[in-house]
């Protein structure tokens, strides 16, 4: 059953890494919908869009149907998607998914992604969510947008198979955040923490203008820490770490917080200010009172007070950062930083107060206006004590008050605010470990206080939803607009969620680890035992350990044969099917000829110089099919379709039969000669009623056919649905294939698996005329169910065929042998990504219904041949094309 699925990013709507992912997840047979940027908003982090925000409507324009681009940051349009458009009948998506993000997203870049804070937002609804993002080979991102999309297609699969009944897709409220390394082939995989080793750092310095901006510098000595997801990115390996999308620190140390300065706060008993350096920062701006009261209140305690701080109000910029050269003015209190509240502190400890001067806390307000829960993460007060905490690890406390602004500034919350800050601050002090740290490494505070507040009445809180208002998009009531806007509070049952204790009047101290990483180790397992790979434990068996893919395909040429040739008295046509033999280099080609004559043609293909042209396909050899007793094949009894060469030396034949006279489909086995050896059971499902209630469809039957390289497994595929399995393909829709698994050591069938098909292409002319599309044909890649699968759609009074190669995976796929029908069930599909479009080669394209691998070729690249069953008409021709294809794999079991 398709997933609903939510696609969104900070590249913008129409980014080549969001389309590839798109395009693979559409043709998984996902349901998806883009709702996006309207334009780049890379490093916009958790903003809403600064101060402005919610003051105008934004345009929400529907670029295709069901998709949107959203004239707003990541995080508007998630909530955009989730809060305004109908995109699933009333329902919430199954999962969002942002990227896939052009470049990486570790460490110290995770705050401060807006594809990160994208799924974020989605996390904190309540709906699990993946951030995925892409490294670059050689500048170009191409190969990795691939991998990102095929990883992620497989993903989605363990996860649906592992999903509970009514449960969610990722379990415990959490979410992921995947990075994907540029290279073709990623060492392996791993379960990684986001800590604060990054594969590249961004120091702010000052140019020769005078200006000041960041510096690409990459981290050239990664630690190999194989829990760090920094140091596995570099190493090549692909990186899942498991997100919340909550900041606070663990229970641990809230524990520890409240035994330490419980009893403490609010007794104006203050004990003794020690020497410290304070750099104050906000997002108000430099000249904001609350700042300054805050400023003139620490001064007065004789601690040596820095402001560094935005040069004008940054509201609702969360922990964007400014990309743009910038200017620093020195004031007679500091800097003014012409930037947002997380550059601007970059800009203090890179550049500004450094060495002896490096503050030993950093202090973010006082803002006028709470931050509080998830919503607390939009705000810059907050984002810029959580840069402080994590990519310095300085000291950092977020300070935000209630304020009554009807007459203007509200001095005296705002003094209220700064007496409460200067008290906790001296408290700090004075239960300071021996080291004289106001606080354990890597945790900073948040900290809310509600209009004049008992200063002893503190609460020791965590994050969760509640808050004083609720963050939501909203329809306008004019098309192709939303805007944002706060509702009313939320309340959650957790009686310490500092939403819950701020409305009841309690100042709320809430400690933050500035990590959106997961705390639970059950989250770590989780993932690591749905993929195999234990945490702290990373692989170095390829991006699919044990299954094929494929790198490349080029394109080598076409040879065809016109109509009415002959072999050996038989005609050359209808080659439906193609097989190869490694030993003697001979390829097998069978005729979709339902006389007595039913036959396969021997012939060579010369692919020797890397190419294919006109005269490289020589006919050598035919041979009539017989049944056990030696005769052949009465007329109309059979309707040859799949042929494969088994490692044995024996051919595996499928028949499709003939609905419309009742005969039933069937798989055999035959010597090289091209007599029946044995006959495999066929379930009776598939067997053909005169009521067309079930079973097969007329010539939709078996028609590909592939073996295993170990010979262990044969899979053949019906064309289309089975009667009670759904309809046949039409132009709005596939249709639910059934690829059939047997065992060829004992010739039972040990599985079954829906393959979905595309819809068929073009509308046929006249629009009632024959139209078709269908699984036409499967090769084995790998002895894990990896395949190609060939697709032929062919359109009444359309010149031509449409043909599309796909990769195929039944690893996560339902065994759906045990339902007689599968209309009205649910099951997961094989997974499929499209490789080629044969309509991109630019050439007419004929019947295209075999293909198999042929010799390697001297570029260790595997050859590709398909071949085209001409119908025996005079109209069309024998059609062969070859392939070169990059053929790699995790394991050895590989063709």
């Amino acid at each position: 059953m398709s997933l609903n699925i939510l696609l969104t990013n900070d590249d913008g709507y129409d980014s080549p890494g969001l389309i590839a992912l798109y395009d693979a997840l559409k043709a998984a047979g996902e349901n998806v919908h883009i709702v996006a940027p309207a334009a780049n908003q890379s490093a916009q982090g958790s903003s809403l869009g600064g101060p402005a925000a919610f003051d105008e409507p934004f345009a929400v324009t529907e670029f295709s149907p069901g998709n949107y681009a959203v004239d707003g940051r990541p995080v508007a349009a998630t909530l955009v998607g989730l809060d305004v458009l109908d995109l699933f009948g009333g329902e919430a998506p199954d999962i969002v998914i942002s990227g896939t993000n052009r470049g990486d997203n570790t460490g110290e870049s995770e705050n401060i992604s807006g594809t990160v804070n994208a799924a974020v937002a989605a996390l904190q609804r309540g709906i699990p969510a993946i951030a995925l993002s892409a490294g670059s080979e050689d500048g170009s991102y191409d190969t990795a947008y691939a991998n990102s999309a095929e990883f992620l297609v497989s993903l989605l699969d363990k996860l649906e198979a592992a999903r509970p009944e009514g449960g969610a897709l990722i379990p415990g409220g959490k979410g992921l955040s995947i990075n994907i390394p540029g290279t073709a082939d990623p060492l392996g995989l791993a379960i990684t923490r986001i800590d604060q080793e990054s594969s590249a750092s961004y120091p702010i310095g000052e140019k020769p203008s005078g200006l000041y901006n960041s510096t690409f510098t990459p981290n050239t000595d990664p630690s190999g820490n194989p829990i760090s997801e920094g140091a596995q990115f570099l190493e090549g390996r692909v990186t899942l770490s498991p997100i919340d999308g909550n900041w606070t620190a663990s229970e641990q140390q809230r524990l520890a917080l409240e035994d330490r300065l419980d009893g403490k706060l609010g007794d104006w008993d203050r004990p003794e200010a020690q020497p410290l350096k304070v750099m104050l920062v906000n997002e108000e701006g430099a000249d904001a009172p609350g700042l300054e009261l805050l400023r003139e209140t620490l001064l007065d305690l004789g601690y040596e007070v820095t402001v560094v701080a935005p040069a004008s109000a940054q509201d609702g910029l969360g922990t964007a950062l400014t990309l743009t050269d910038f200017a620093v003015e020195h004031t007679t209190d500091g800097y003014a930083v012409a930037a947002t509240p997380s550059t601007t502190v970059y800009t203090g400890l890179d550049a500004l107060l450094t060495g002896v001067a490096r503050p030993d806390l950093i202090v973010s307000g006082i803002d006028g206006g709470p931050s509080l829960g998830y919503e607390g993460v939009t705000s810059g007060t907050l984002a810029a004590a959580v840069a402080g905490v994590f990519n310095y690890g300085v000291p950092s406390i977020a300070v935000s008050t209630e304020v009554d602004s009807s007459h203007g500034t509200d001095w005296c919350s705002l003094w209220h605010a700064s007496q409460i800050t200067a008290d906790l601050i001296l408290e700090l002090q004075a239960t300071a470990g021996a080291d004289g740290t106001l606080l354990p490494q890597g945790v900073g505070l948040n900290v809310n206080i509600p209009k004049y507040a008992n200063p002893s009445d503190v609460v020791f809180t965590r994050m969760d939803a509640a808050t004083d208002h609720d963050l939501r998009a909203v329809a306008t009531g004019t098309e192709g607009e939303a805007k944002l806007e706060f509702g009313g509070p939320v309340v959650t049952d957790d009686p310490l969620a500092e939403g819950n204790a701020f409305a009841a009047g309690h100042i709320t101290v809430t400690p933050i680890d500035a990590n959106y990483g997961a705390q639970e180790f059950g989250a770590y397992d989780f993932i690591g035992d749905l993929l195999g790979v234990p945490f702290g434990l990373p692989t170095s068996t390829g991006l699919f350990p044990g299954e094929a893919r494929v790198g490349g395909i080029e394109f080598l040429g076409e040879s065809d044969i016109g109509f009415g040739h002959s072999f050996g008295g038989l005609q050359i046509g209808g080659l439906s099917a193609i097989t190869w033999d490694a030993a003697t280099g001979q390829y097998y080609a069978l005729a979709d000829d339902r006389s007595a004559d039913a036959r396969f043609f021997t012939l060579d293909i010369g692919l020797e110089d890397g190419a294919l042209s006109q005269g490289d396909v020589a006919f050598k050899g035919v041979h009539r099919l017989g049944q056990e007793d030696g005769q052949h094949f009465p007329a109309n009894s059979l309707d040859p379709e799949g042929l494969a060469l088994a490692p044995d030396g024996t051919l595996y034949l499928s028949s499709e039969g003939d609905a419309s006279q009742l005969i039933s489909p069937f798989v055999a086995q035959f010597d090289l000669t091209g007599q029946r050896i044995a006959e495999l059971p066929v379930d009776e499902k598939f067997t053909p009623t005169a009521d067309e209630s079930s079973g097969i469809r007329n010539n939709l039957a078996f028609e590909g056919l592939t073996v295993t390289p170990d010979g262990k497994t044969l899979f053949v595929g019906t064309e289309d649905a089975l009667y009670q399995d759904g309809p046949d393909a039409t132009v709005e829709a596939g249709s639910p294939s059934r690829i059939l698994a047997y065992d060829t050591a004992t010739g039972q069938e040990t599985a079954e698996y829906a393959y979905l098909t595309d819809p068929i292409v073009d509308a046929p002319m006249p629009v009632d005329a024959f139209a078709t599309n269908g699984l036409a044909e499967l090769l084995a890649l790998d002895n894990q169910g990896t395949m190609l699968a060939l697709e032929r759609s062919f359109s009444t009074g359309v010149a031509g065929n449409d043909i599309r190669l796909y990769l195929v995976r039944t690893e996560d796929a339902t065994d759906v042998s045990g339902l007689p029908a599968l209309a009205g069930q649910d099951y997961i599909p094989a997974q499929k990504t499209l490789l080629l479009d044969l309509d991109d080669l630019g050439i007419p394209l004929d019947n295209i219904e075999g293909m198999t691998f042929g010799p390697d070729l001297a570029d260790g690249r595997k050859s590709l041949v398909m071949v085209a069953d001409d119908n025996f008409s005079d109209t069309q021709v024998t059609q062969f094309l070859a392939f070169a294809l990059d053929v790699k794999a995790g394991s050895a079991d590989l063709l």
